[in-house]
């Protein structure tokens, strides 16, 4: 009797496997078994790559926030050095100026003192020619006078040239200190610029490291 049923079945069970075979042909199961591998190389892929530019990101975040922070810190010393600065410099340069004022005017009345020493000296050697008069005690003091005037002259001189050069020395800094703030703003709007883009690659985020370390 099971046999029989076997071989009334088997004609079934080998039409059935061919179905089977068609059906799994139809449906090409290998194929779609590697496309489920690609899928999922593909979610591993996207899934790294998106972890990968959310670090880069949180790391150039921090990166930027860091920088600000220390250029704001950096910006509060310079402008508190720069308030000290003028209002140290800026009575030092008042005061020498003044100084230097009247170290040229005088000046001016020693130039009118050479003047004077010249038509005297010039006066006394035409008396000399006439034996009038006894004048070599005169002669000695005009000379000693001028000898005082030029080294008065001579240190007056110097000390203008000291003024001048401390006058000067003192102006770069103040220039400096400006140019620092606007090097420092300029800082501030790359910083925005480039932050303002996504950093969610390490090139980037490199590049950004580059640039201000």
């Amino acid at each position: 009797d099971l046999r029989q049923r076997l071989v009334v079945i088997e004609p079934e069970l080998l039409h059935l496997n061919d179905e089977i075979q068609n059906l799994c042909k139809e449906l090409n199961v290998v194929s779609l078994q590697n496309d489920i591998i690609n899928v999922k190389d593909n979610f591993l892929r996207i899934s790294n790559d998106i972890k990968e530019k959310f670090d880069s990101h949180k790391t150039a975040t921090v990166i930027v926030n860091d920088i600000k922070r220390n250029l704001t810190n950096f910006e509060d010393t310079l402008s508190q050095c720069s308030i000290e600065s003028r209002t140290r410099y800026d009575g030092d340069i008042n005061e020498m100026k003044i100084q230097l004022e009247r170290m040229m005017e005088v000046e001016k009345r020693l130039e009118s003192i050479g003047d004077v020493y010249s038509n005297t000296e010039a006066l006394i050697k035409r008396l000399t020619t006439y034996n009038l008069y006894d004048l070599q005690s005169t002669e000695a003091t005009l000379e000693s006078l001028h000898r005082k005037w030029i080294s008065l002259k001579t240190e007056i001189l110097r000390n203008e040239t000291i003024l001048h050069q401390n006058i000067i020395n003192n102006l770069p800094s103040r220039q400096a200190c400006k140019e620092i703030l606007l090097f420092i703003d300029t800082i501030k709007r790359l910083l925005d610029d480039d932050h303002g883009a996504p950093v969610n690659n390490r090139e980037i985020l490199q590049k950004l490291l580059k640039r201000y370390r």
